[in-house]
């Protein structure tokens, strides 16, 4: 780990020395004497040793140097090359001092060099918020006429923890006149009319792991950045976003600016509570695996194998990881078991004429852009009460590339019998669509796979949970890392969380839910789970399937002699796909042959 004075080495910035706190906290001081002077400059240069000044009792560690000379660090060189605006990301474990560090501190220091910035802190509640809007406002009154050598003072007039402002001295009146500076405070969510920001301070966005697990939480914070935070940063050349929160889930306000507005990020840092082999890399404390996090407190890494141990026991792996190591994943803990996926080959079990029935499972999304969920389908196969998943299709499409997508599975699998659709959301249009479609090329309802729209029931967890338990008791078959490549294509899988096949990709997203940053292939997994419930566990009679292909065409001899020359199955299938099944073979109205 890196010591305080190699920290200082490194970035410059100095701290009070052990007398010169002493005269601060005992009152003897005189700020006019040269030793006064010498303080003042320290603090006005360094944020650190600010911190010293204005919170009694404040122990400068290694760690707390580090996080408030990064902060400093990015805050003084601005936002990227070509970037209206930069992002600071920040995670740190609970009960550590970052709170006090940066959000209680930060706000009121900047003012002091800068009175007439403006400045917004935002918290999950109003109330949460104003706290730090009254304890930067104290700090500003006691220290910034100090400081100043008595030219900038809090405003006589406005005061209160929700909005105060700042006055300088003006040399031509012989009086403080407003200096427009001012910090506000709000909730996450809350109103922001006539408020901006130079300086925008989001601290814990999400309250606790109960709303960081509702999805409606989670969508409408990034929302109110898009729409109320960000058009104040981009209202303000060269302003700056803090963002620092307990990261419950992937998916939060954090991971979202990692992937959708990674050109804005500044500094980007997660002071875990242990280090491990797997965040070491990144670790700005540089320090050795096994180490904890402030020892000086007695935060060591005995004290976080002691913590873990205790969250293990008790509220699982995913808590730990997410309140002490920044880490918002939980492997073993959720749902979908890696260890409980069955895996088959696809040339020894898919057989279409031996399963009870093939299906398209959809989840769908119209929008063709990357900031939104991905259109999810599945491929897949009920036989003697095992499910088994064929091919899947994970992608950003809008509704005409949704629409194109489906014709082309059709294509691939004409032996597939139905089709599910939620019933909500974008899944009417596509319905709609599909079966205005069909009707214009006149193709006949028994020739197509049905579609079926599905009303869904409960939330999404409730919903998983209830597929689950078929996957944990072995009924749920995968294709073996053998045949990962005829699992999905480049064509129709997007993925950027890693190097991984199909195969491993399907097991992570299901593996990781509800924690995940994407849940679209569990949800067209779990609503084609649910909906054949009754032919899994055999209450459903199973019916023989009539003959069904996309479509059909007149083969003259030539054809016939060249299919009945195949004796492979899968060329027999392909030659199908390519030409089409003979009209001899397609059924007639009254038509009753199965097979």
């Amino acid at each position: 780990m890196k010591t305080l004075v190699q920290l200082q080495e490194e970035f410059g910035y100095p701290l009070l020395s052990s007398k010169e706190i002493l005269s601060v906290r005992d009152g003897t001081i005189n700020w006019n004497s040269l030793d006064g002077e010498i303080i003042i400059r320290k603090c006005l240069k360094s944020y650190p040793a600010y911190l010293q000044l204005t919170n009694y009792g404040y122990q400068m560690t290694p760690y707390h140097y580090s996080l408030a000379a990064n902060l400093q660090h990015d805050y003084e060189t601005g936002p990227n090359p070509g970037e209206t605006y930069g992002l600071i990301l920040l995670s740190a474990a609970p009960q550590t001092g970052k709170s006090l560090t940066v959000t209680e501190s930060f706000q009121s220091w900047c003012m002091i060099k800068n009175p007439r910035l403006n400045i917004l802190t935002i918290g999950y509640e109003s109330t949460f918020a104003a706290r730090f809007g009254r304890r930067n406002r104290d700090k500003f009154s006691e220290y910034a006429p100090v400081l100043s050598h008595g030219k900038i003072k809090l405003h006589d007039k406005v005061q209160s923890t929700e909005t105060w402002e700042t006055m300088v001295f003006d040399t031509g009146s012989n009086l403080f006149v407003s200096a427009n500076g001012v910090m506000y405070t709000a909730g996450m969510g809350g109103p922001l009319t006539g408020k901006t920001g130079n300086i925008v301070v989001i601290d814990d966005p999400i309250k606790n792991m109960k709303d960081a697990e509702s999805e409606t939480k989670i969508c409408d914070n990034i929302e109110y950045f898009q729409s109320a935070i960000e058009t104040r940063l981009l209202a303000n050349p060269g302003s700056l976003c803090i963002v620092m929160c307990t990261r419950w889930v992937p998916n939060d306000l954090i991971g979202w600016l990692r992937r959708h507005r990674k050109s804005n990020i500044v500094g980007d840092y997660n002071y875990a509570a242990l280090c491990t082999e797997r965040n070491k890399a990144n670790d700005p404390l540089e320090r050795e695996v096994g180490d904890g996090i402030c020892p000086e407190m007695k935060l060591d890494g005995n004290w976080a194998r002691n913590t873990q141990e205790k969250y293990l026991a008790s509220q699982g792996a995913h808590v730990f990881n997410a309140l002490y190591q920044g880490e918002p994943s939980d492997e073993l803990g959720n749902l979908f078991r890696t260890e409980n996926w069955e895996e088959y080959e696809i040339d020894k079990v898919w057989k279409p004429e031996r399963f009870d029935r093939i299906y398209l499972s959809i989840d769908a999304t119209f929008k063709d852009n990357k900031e939104n969920d991905f259109v999810a389908m599945k491929v897949g196969g009920i036989k003697e009460g095992n499910d088994y998943a064929r091919y899947i299709v994970r992608k950003h499409l809008d509704l005409p590339d949704t629409l194109d997508k489906i014709l082309k599975i059709c294509k691939m699998f004409p032996e597939i019998d139905i089709i599910y659709i939620e019933d909500k959301a974008n899944g009417p249009g596509i319905i709609s669509v599909i079966r205005k479609w069909r009707r214009k090329l006149g193709i006949s309802e028994k020739d197509f796979p049905s579609v079926y729209p599905i009303e869904p029931e409960g939330g999404k967890y409730s919903r998983a949970q209830t597929s689950s338990a078929f996957q944990r008791e072995g009924h749920c078959y995968i294709p073996c890392e053998k045949d990962t490549h005829r699992f999905s294509s480049p064509d129709d899988f997007e993925w950027d969380e890693g190097d991984l096949s199909y195969t491993n990709c399907f097991k992570h997203e299901l593996g990781t839910f509800p924690y995940g940053a994407h849940d679209d292939l569990v949800d067209c997994f779990s609503q084609a789970i649910n909906k054949n419930i009754s032919l899994l566990t055999g209450e459903e009679k199973v019916e023989k399937k009539p003959l069904r292909f996309v479509r059909y065409s007149n083969w003259w001899p030539e054809m016939w002699q060249d299919y009945n020359a195949l004796r492979d199955r899968k060329d027999k299938d392909a030659f199908i796909r390519m030409h089409g099944a003979p009209m001899e073979w397609k059924p007639k109205a009254s038509e009753s042959d199965y097979l």
